[in-house]
């Protein structure tokens, strides 16, 4: 067994977003950000600071949402616990907001990394907003919800 600086190295996550044409804005409050290590099986959080975030800002300014040194290891899932979420449109010349309901209160990205001794792993996820809004008509108003469509840009 060697020492814990050549066990461990960095991990830092990248957020970004092709948004949907007609919201002005679409928030989603984070409470964590964690990451599943294939063995031992275990999740690891990586950023237990609350983060709200504008997905559509996300289009043209990619966002570092965590960094943390993990154990050396195959890692095959990030989870991100929502706080809360709604979509903003301009109606009439004024900024109309709507919940946004998440049904699993958890974003769960399936992606398989490693971390390996010596560097930095990075991981860019674009959050698909258009395809992960879905409305329900409902008489005159309509409710969101989000079902987290996010892919997997790169890993460096």
């Amino acid at each position: 067994s060697g020492s814990t600086s050549e066990k461990s190295r960095t991990l830092a996550l990248i957020l970004k977003d092709a948004p949907i044409d007609n919201a002005k804005n679409i928030w989603v409050t984070v409470s964590q950000i964690k990451v599943h290590m294939a063995s031992p099986d275990s999740f690891i959080v990586v950023s237990n600071t609350e983060q709200k975030f504008d997905l559509l800002y996300l289009k043209n300014n990619p966002t570092a949402i965590a960094q943390a040194t993990l154990e050396a290891g195959h890692y095959n899932q990030i989870r991100m616990p929502v706080v809360s979420g709604k979509i903003v449109f301009v109606e009439n010349g004024k900024d109309v907001e709507y919940p946004l309901d998440v049904p699993s209160d958890e974003i769960k990205i399936p992606v398989q990394f490693e971390i390996k001794a010596g560097g930095t792993t990075q991981i860019i996820l674009d959050f698909d907003a258009e395809n992960s809004i879905h409305v329900t008509k409902k008489g005159k108003s309509d409710s969101y919800s989000l079902r987290p469509v996010i892919h997997v840009e790169g890993i460096q």
